[in-house]
């Protein structure tokens, strides 16, 4: 592309919307094919590495990052900036970025980040976010129905888009506090004996749930309960950890169920954690930040079986959806008005009794600041729509089981920790000089948990 930046017409010659409206231009001309190569340049991982790093030290000599009194003259100094910024910095899209649970953006999200940063505005109230309050609302209801957590009319439930999948973990956190225990909200949990529980591969944001909402941090508060080596809790340990701790006077309130554990991408047994929930009269969570992504697939739905029973849910689309971060929404199943309840201050300067207040977003978030979020999740479902989510995380359930078959297939090379139930592939390199050690340490266990019955039919 040698289409070159049009000139900048002299300052004094031009109104400041002008001037402001030709430097986005001139920047957008310079950038765009600056842009276009770095995203080729991923298709080529032979020659282009993840990341050119350097330790801190040493790249703070080769990049300018001091700030000063005066700055540039020339936005040409702007596009010099950005191209040494995409050489020194972590390419996300590159097919050998591993490990970080999230990936590269598609051009239809990368777009309307753009496009929110132009608008600049705040969705908390309707009457400055007309149209991504519409488009907020329209993507909770959708997402709303395909968790099942909304009635056959749409009705019945509640939710808000939120800055990420530990803050949407917090959030409800502290609906539910609020919800089971509501003096809480206004006298705090002192004397309370308030405890939560969360399996052993849960995400580390329950536990600071707990200690931000004056709980504390620690076991006697955020009950850990035993998982499975994929990932699942067991849910009779949950049911003896709650009758224990009701045993020692405590109010447990809060169950948190997973539905893509971090490290082995495990999904919890919801129907079985729903009943021990029930019998207990506690707020059951389903954190779906990294695996919810399923719920579009009639093919791995299942995966999801007995999420709808839960009080709320929270799940991330750019961990799956190649949405940029960050896209994250909660929902709130029957408890009409939780949000609003636990999170509203009643601030009259912004927050209005109008015809159109149901749109007013904000007072249903610990936020007040909020970015228009929606915005790029709802131009990739206007873009490909349910079937196109459903085809990219299918084919990543495809790779990720492939990628399992060689683990295996190089074994002892190789050693596989478990069969996975999401897209993580969790495997240990055997040294050569341990290989043969491992591999019969391996058939060993395998014939142990076979039994008498395989010893006898060999």
């Amino acid at each position: 592309n040698n289409k070159k930046p049009p000139l900048l017409p002299p300052p004094a010659m031009s109104s400041l919307p002008q001037r402001e409206a030709d430097e986005l231009e001139w920047l957008l001309t310079a950038l765009t094919p600056l842009l276009r190569d770095y995203e080729a340049e991923n298709g080529d991982p032979d020659n282009v590495k993840v990341v050119e790093y350097h330790p801190p030290e040493e790249l703070q000599t080769l990049f300018d990052f001091a700030l000063r009194d005066h700055g540039t003259e020339s936005p040409a100094d702007i596009v010099r900036c950005v191209s040494e910024t995409l050489k020194y910095s972590v390419r996300t899209a590159h097919p050998r970025f591993f490990d970080k649970l999230y990936a590269g953006t598609d051009p239809v999200g990368q777009i309307a980040e753009l496009v929110t940063a132009v608008l600049n505005t705040n969705v908390h109230v309707y009457v400055v976010c007309p149209m991504f309050a519409v488009m907020e609302r329209e993507i909770l209801a959708r997402t709303a129905a395909l968790f099942g957590l909304a009635q056959a009319d749409g009705s019945g439930f509640d939710g808000v888009m939120q800055a990420g999948g530990s803050f949407s973990n917090l959030s409800a956190f502290v609906v539910a506090r609020n919800e089971m225990c509501p003096a809480s909200r206004t006298h705090g949990v002192a004397g309370q004996r308030l405890v939560c529980f969360a399996s052993a591969q849960a995400h580390y944001s329950i536990a600071r749930a707990a200690m931000v909402c004056g709980l504390g941090l620690g076991e006697d508060v955020c009950v850990t309960v035993p998982a499975s080596i994929q990932g699942c809790m067991d849910p009779e340990a949950l049911d003896r950890a709650l009758e224990k701790a009701k045993s020692e006077g405590k109010q447990p309130f809060f169950v948190n169920a997973t539905a893509g554990t971090t490290v082995m991408g495990g999904f919890d047994d919801f129907q079985a954690i729903a009943a021990v929930c029930r019998k207990h009269k506690v707020w059951m969570h389903v954190d779906a930040a990294l695996g919810g992504t399923v719920a579009f697939s009639p093919k791995l739905r299942h995966l999801l079986r007995g999420c709808e029973q839960a009080d709320s849910l929270s799940w991330n689309p750019h961990k799956s959806l190649g949405t940029p971060i960050y896209s994250t929404v909660l929902l709130v199943r029957g408890h009409e008005g939780a949000l609003e309840r636990s999170n509203s201050s009643k601030a009259e300067y912004l927050f209005h009794a109008r015809d159109d207040a149901a749109y007013n977003l904000g007072d249903k978030t610990l936020q007040c600041g909020r970015r228009a979020d929606s915005f790029k999740l709802w131009l990739q479902w206007k873009r490909y729509g349910a079937a196109g989510f459903a085809q990219r995380i299918e084919h990543a359930y495809e790779r990720a089981a492939q990628a399992n078959d060689e683990v295996q297939r190089r074994f002892p090379r190789f050693l596989r920790v478990a069969q996975g139930m999401g897209t993580a592939v969790c495997f240990f390199f055997v040294p050569p000089q341990l290989q043969q050690a491992v591999a019969e340490f391996v058939r060993s266990k395998t014939a142990h948990a076979a039994g008498p019955a395989a010893a006898a039919a060999a």
